[in-house]
C-alpha cells in the first residue's frame, strides 16, 4: 500500500510538471483594451470680425474738426459746409466744431479726424509728433501772423534788465508767453530774475506805466504805443526789439489718409477756404508757406521747451 501511495503521488507530480512546462511557452492574450469613454466638445465657430465701412461712406464719414470762437452759433455754419463739402467730393464729411485745441488734435493724431484746425503751439506739437502737415493759415486784417515787441523807456538788452517788468495779463500770448520762451532762451528766468512782475490789463496800459516810469521793461503786441493819448514822454518810448511772429490758426490734414482720398480733400478745401475762414473767426485762409513755422519752433528748441507743454 505504502508504495503503492508514493508512485500515485509521483505520477501526480510528473503530470503538474508537464502542465507548467506547457504554459511556458505560450503568452496569454488579455483582448483588446477598453478606454474609459471621454466627453469632447464640439467646436464652436468664432463670431465673425466686424468690418469698417470705406472712409467717405455714410457709416464712416470723413470728420473734420473746428476750433470756433463760438460752438453753439457755428453749428448751422458748420453743417452747411459738411452738406457742400460731401457734395463736392461724393463721399460723406462730417463738420464738427468744438472750443478746445486740445481735443482737435487728440482727433487728428487717433485717426478719427481727417481735417482739422489748431493754434500755433498745438500745431507745432501734432506735426512734430508726425500726425500731420499744414495745408492752410488763417488769415487776419491782411496778416497770417502776430507779433509783440519789448517796449522800455531806455535802450537796453532786455536780458540784462532786473527790474520791474510790465505784462497785459499771464495769458497774454505777445506780451506774456512769447517774452518769457524769449527771454528763458537767453537764459533768464523771468519769475526768479526780474525784481517784480505788474499785471498791466491792457496793451494800452503796459504803454502808459512804462512812460511813467512804474516799469523799466514791459512787452505788447507790436505797434500797441501808436495812438496811445496823454503820454508824459511819447519821445523817450523805444521799441527794444519785435519778438518771434506766430501764425494764426492753421488747417492740417492727416498723415494717415488714403492719398485719393487726401486729394479730394484738398480740392473740397481749396474751393471753400472763405467758408472755413469764417467759421474760424478770421477772413481768408492762404496755402502755408513751408517756412511759416520755423521762427516760432526755432525759439521753443532754444529755449528748450516742448510745444506739447504750451498747446491747448
Amino acid at each position: 500500500n505504502t508504495g503503492r501511495r508514493i508512485r500515485a503521488y509521483c505520477g501526480l507530480l510528473l503530470a503538474m510538471m508537464a502542465l507548467l512546462a506547457g504554459c511556458g511557452g505560450r503568452s496569454i492574450d488579455p483582448g483588446p483594451s477598453r478606454g474609459l469613454p471621454t466627453s469632447i466638445p464640439a467646436a464652436t465657430p468664432l463670431p465673425p470680425l466686424p468690418t469698417i465701412p470705406p472712409i467717405g461712406s455714410t457709416g464712416n464719414p470723413i470728420f473734420v474738426v473746428l476750433v470756433v470762437p463760438d460752438v453753439v452759433s457755428a453749428m448751422p455754419q458748420a453743417s452747411s459746409l459738411a452738406d457742400i463739402l460731401s457734395a463736392d467730393i461724393d463721399l460723406a464729411v462730417d463738420v464738427q466744431v468744438v472750443s478746445n485745441y486740445a481735443e482737435a488734435r487728440s482727433a487728428l493724431c487717433d485717426r478719427s479726424a481727417s481735417v482739422v484746425s489748431l493754434d500755433s503751439f498745438s500745431s507745432l506739437a501734432a506735426t512734430g509728433a508726425g500726425c500731420g502737415e499744414v495745408a492752410f493759415v488763417l488769415e487776419k486784417d491782411g496778416q497770417t501772423t502776430s507779433h509783440g515787441q519789448f517796449i522800455a523807456r531806455d535802450v537796453f538788452l532786455p536780458q540784462s534788465y532786473r527790474g520791474v517788468f510790465c505784462r497785459p495779463g499771464e495769458d497774454s500770448l505777445n506780451g506774456w508767453v512769447i517774452p518769457t520762451l524769449t527771454l528763458q532762451a537767453r537764459g533768464v528766468e523771468a519769475f526768479t530774475d526780474f525784481f517784480s512782475i505788474t499785471d498791466a490789463g491792457s496793451d494800452e496800459e503796459v504803454v502808459r506805466k512804462i512812460d511813467a516810469g512804474e516799469c523799466g521793461l514791459g512787452a505788447t503786441s507790436a505797434g500797441a504805443e501808436q495812438g496811445v493819448r496823454g503820454l508824459r514822454f511819447p519821445e523817450r518810448l523805444r521799441i527794444l526789439e519785435e519778438l518771434a511772429p506766430v501764425p494764426y490758426d492753421v488747417i492740417l490734414k492727416s498723415a494717415y489718409d488714403d492719398p485719393r482720398v487726401s486729394s479730394l480733400i484738398d480740392s473740397a478745401l481749396a474751393s471753400h477756404t472763405d467758408e472755413i475762414a469764417h467759421l474760424l473767426g478770421g477772413d481768408h485762409l492762404q496755402p502755408a508757406d513751408p517756412g511759416l513755422f520755423i521762427p516760432l519752433s526755432t525759439l521753443f528748441s532754444d529755449a528748450r521747451i516742448d510745444p506739447v507743454l504750451l498747446s491747448q
